[in-house]
């Protein structure tokens, strides 16, 4: 009874899912939407430890050289975001995302930190927009917590018992970081067509990705989550497209090809010119989404 009384009081204070739904979890337990929301949970960690390599490329030069951490930046955001988004108390049943993005968060958080510590002179710029990024997704929690459960607007989506205003809030916003990564192909498959060339977009990143993307659709469709569902029904959609194009131009001669300062954003890792690091790494985020 106590356990409910400080359940039903921090509903009450942050807005936060009903404690009735907590209940669901173990009646509603689904055992394909368990398998596949850890295969997702093990394929996204797997996808985060893709920078490790160029880490250790940048730490043997000691230097970023032209390395941008934008993509390590927006991953962030969509991490942690994810995370609150997943938490019990937030929105029940959740532990696959809540237990992806928070790996995701500390992972992605230490390559900022790296990549600030082999700065240099561009330390202060990122110092910057980490300020920013960190005051960003304080903003969004703070507004879904604070003025989201106070303001007339509905839960989304309709569910008995319904879901809470700071979920609905959490959720859009997780999603639409989330679409927003997965979409971040779509420069890859114009660079493919230009050049006539897979150099950049790799096969085996593509299907990680993809293969990410399925376990979170099959996971989302069984445990009835439509903020999760979208992203990842879009990043197989692009995964397709790519996969269509990898067939259309794999043995292509590869006569246009851009050098390492034009390349696009999306790389499995960093290629070392003869004065610096010109690189750019995966923005295809693994967040459920995580």
């Amino acid at each position: 009874f106590y356990k409910v009384q400080v359940c039903v009081q921090a509903h009450q204070l942050l807005g936060c899912s009903r404690p009735e739904m907590t209940s669901r979890c173990t009646a509603d337990n689904d055992p394909i939407g368990a398998v596949m929301g850890w295969a997702g949970c093990l394929a996204a960690w797997l996808l985060f430890l893709v920078p490790v390599d160029v880490m250790v490329k940048v730490r043997r030069a000691g230097t970023v050289g032209d390395f941008s951490p934008i993509p390590y930046l927006a991953s962030l955001a969509g991490s942690a975001l994810w995370t609150i988004y997943a938490l019990p108390m937030v929105t029940p049943c959740k532990t696959q995302p809540l237990a992806t993005n928070a790996v995701g968060t500390v992972l992605e958080l230490s390559y900022v930190l790296f990549f600030l510590h082999y700065a240099g002179k561009r330390g202060r710029c990122v110092t910057l927009q980490l300020a920013i990024v960190l005051l960003t997704i304080a903003g969004i929690i703070s507004f879904a917590f604070l003025a989201a459960p106070r303001l007339p607007i509905r839960p989304f989506p309709a569910e008995t018992p319904p879901l809470s205003k700071a979920t609905t809030v959490l959720g859009f916003a997780s999603s639409f970081l989330n679409i927003l990564m997965y979409a971040s192909p779509l420069s890859i498959m114009a660079v493919v067509i230009r050049t006539r060339s897979v150099r950049y977009m790799p096969l085996s990143l593509t299907l990680a990705v993809g293969c990410c993307s399925a376990c979170w659709t099959v996971f989302a469709l069984h445990v009835q989550d439509d903020f999760i569902l979208l992203p990842n029904l879009l990043g197989l959609l692009f995964c397709a497209v790519q996969l269509v194009l990898y067939g259309c131009y794999f043995r292509a001669p590869r006569e246009h090809t851009l050098p390492f300062s034009q390349a696009p954003l999306i790389l499995p890792a960093a290629e070392e010119s003869n004065t610096s690091i010109n690189q750019s790494l995966p923005t295809q985020d693994a967040h459920v989404d995580s």
